[in-house]
């Protein structure tokens, strides 16, 4: 689809796959409708002609019979997704004032000291073999990850599953997804300093060798080659977290 064919005025739809047989539209007024996030109808269906045919039938029942047209599907899953950010923060909300809430802890080093802070993140579910954290998106560029809408603040947030019985056990797990440890306590009330990030990258602690080091990034390094499938940022930054965490164990 050209970009001159996006700025076109009129009813237009987008539907997005969820799953197996599980499909989702939404319509808007217009394009412009979409730039300021104001979807008229959306839904859910079985099939990719059923979601057709619900927004075609939700399109013509406002406007009559008109021309409607088709976006992409980034259209319909960005909606979703930002239904799915403000049901969480609803449920935060009700939350908000319970006592058995919980949070697990990212360490960070400023900037402007030296010196090392946490980050908590609410726990949002626990089963028998995983926690579930919730973390804000950091340092993205997107402004789809924030907006204002009635005057509160919605952030993208996502969902963390952590090892449970190594929480329990060592008092931290690994994301490997997000190359970080999550602590169950702060920096400033664990006897140990705060993990180095060169090290978390790595999936190691802040005292390992330059043995394990190695064994890790050459175990990370066939995840994430471009050759092999990879990213080549997450390699870039693969190879500065060796290097640096190589010169601090360097005698």
């Amino acid at each position: 689809m050209k970009d001159t064919e996006l700025h076109n005025d009129g009813p237009l739809f987008s539907r997005c796959s969820i799953g197996k047989n599980k499909w989702f539209w939404v319509t808007y007024a217009s394009f412009e409708a979409t730039c300021h996030g104001v979807a008229d109808d959306s839904g859910y269906a079985a099939s990719v002609t059923e979601a057709e045919q619900h927004a075609l039938a939700a399109i013509h029942s406002k406007y009559g019979q008109v021309v409607v047209r088709h976006y992409p599907a980034s259209y319909a899953s960005g909606v979703r997704r930002r239904e799915a950010i403000r049901r969480r923060a609803a449920q935060q909300s009700l939350a908000t004032d319970a006592k058995d809430i919980e949070y697990l802890y990212t360490d960070w080093e400023s900037d402007w000291d030296g010196h090392d802070y946490s980050s908590k993140h609410r726990i949002v579910k626990k089963t028998t073999k995983r926690v579930y954290v919730a973390r804000h998106s950091v340092g993205s560029c997107n402004e789809d990850d924030k907006w204002e809408e009635n005057g509160q603040t919605f952030h993208d947030v996502k969902t963390i599953a952590l090892d449970r019985h190594q929480l329990e056990t060592e008092g931290h797990a690994f994301s490997r997804s997000e190359r970080l440890f999550f602590y169950t306590t702060p920096c400033e009330q664990r006897k140990r300093p705060a993990t180095p990030r060169c090290c978390e990258v790595l999936g190691l602690e802040g005292s390992a060798t330059v043995e394990t080091i190695k064994a890790a990034y050459r175990r990370l390094a066939k995840e994430c080659h471009p050759d092999h499938g990879g990213n080549v940022e997450d390699f870039k930054r693969l190879q500065e977290a060796y290097e640096m965490a190589m010169s601090r164990s360097a005698p």
